[in-house]
């Protein structure tokens, strides 16, 4: 795969990620949204910029501790219906960390 069409899905799945952030996760109640706040301004900042660095900060909000009894962001369990399967955000963060280094190894 050339680079342009690895960054052409990469694309696809900072977009995906953020659909999956503002239609699924921010809706329900029992969701941190101030973490998701920080994910979206993250993967919007990629979509203005298209600079893969911007998205280094996806792994400090990815495996940041989570205190005991937080509302959860669902990066973790049995996931949610989304695109026709379950996901979690995790899931969806580490395709994005994937090709970020398929890209730069490129």
């Amino acid at each position: 795969m050339t680079k342009q069409a690895l960054l052409e899905k990469l694309e696809v799945k900072v977009g995906k990620t953020l659909r999956f952030i503002n239609e699924v996760l921010f809706p329900r109640n029992d969701v941190n949204r101030d973490i998701l706040d920080k994910y979206k301004v993250v993967l919007n900042n990629y979509l203005k910029s298209k600079n893969i660095d911007t998205l280094h900060q996806l792994k400090d909000l990815h495996y940041r501790p989570t205190p005991e009894g937080s509302q959860t962001d669902y990066t973790e369990g049995t996931g949610l219906a989304f695109d026709g399967k379950h996901t979690t955000l995790s899931d969806l963060l580490m395709e994005i960390e994937d090709l970020i280094v398929i890209i730069r190894k490129n």
